[in-house]
């Protein structure tokens, strides 16, 4: 009777141990649950931020090449009015003076378009500089919406592979206490059938 009645003790332990192991179980799943929900939400996130950044950087693109080519066709136009006014201004300059001991009054007039001529030449050569700087304006904020996305991409990343580590680190454990609550129950029923042959 003492036997039986030490055996019923252990048999109690034994099922309170393996209560515990269950709701310790049980608390671990939620846990990975939890895991793989946040994981999925990164990797969402991680999705959603390649999107975002691929359509920007297409954007940007588009957005430069266009600019780009209008401001290299105002370049082209830009250099080609100013070699027409340049081969004018020297045209100018020759017949003015071929003609300045005759000619005095239409060498000043010629001095003054010789003046009207490199205010426009000295405008657009301001504009060339201004298309060239806008240009590299351009280039320059495309390189830093690159950076800044690709700076989100890989915080991104080291979230998801952080969130996928816990998972699987969760996963080992849980896998670890059901070879655990097995063995125990094995146990227990071994000690069942030993008590049930004591009282037989």
């Amino acid at each position: 009777q003492a036997d039986n009645v030490s055996s019923n003790s252990q048999l109690n332990e034994a099922q309170k141990i393996n209560e515990m192991k269950t709701q310790e179980i049980h608390v671990i799943q939620k846990t990975i649950n939890e895991a793989k929900a946040n994981s999925n939400s990164i990797t969402c996130q991680f999705d959603d931020a390649k999107r975002v950044y691929e359509v920007e950087k297409k954007k940007l693109k588009a957005d430069l090449e266009f600019s780009t080519k209008s401001k290299l066709e105002s370049i082209r136009y830009a250099e080609a009015e100013t070699a027409s006014l340049k081969t004018k201004l020297d045209e100018s300059q020759k017949f003015s003076e071929m003609k300045t001991l005759k000619l005095k009054s239409q060498l000043n007039e010629s001095h003054k378009e010789h003046g009207k001529k490199t205010l426009e030449l000295n405008k657009i050569k301001e504009e060339i500089i201004e298309v060239k700087a806008s240009a590299a304006s351009s280039e320059y904020q495309l390189d830093h919406a690159k950076k800044k996305y690709e700076a989100e991409i890989q915080v991104l990343q080291k979230k998801l592979l952080k969130a996928t580590k816990s998972a699987k680190d969760a996963e080992t454990k849980a896998v670890f206490l059901k070879l655990h609550l097995n063995e125990s129950q094995k146990m227990n029923e071994m000690k069942m059938k030993e008590i049930n042959t004591m009282r037989e």
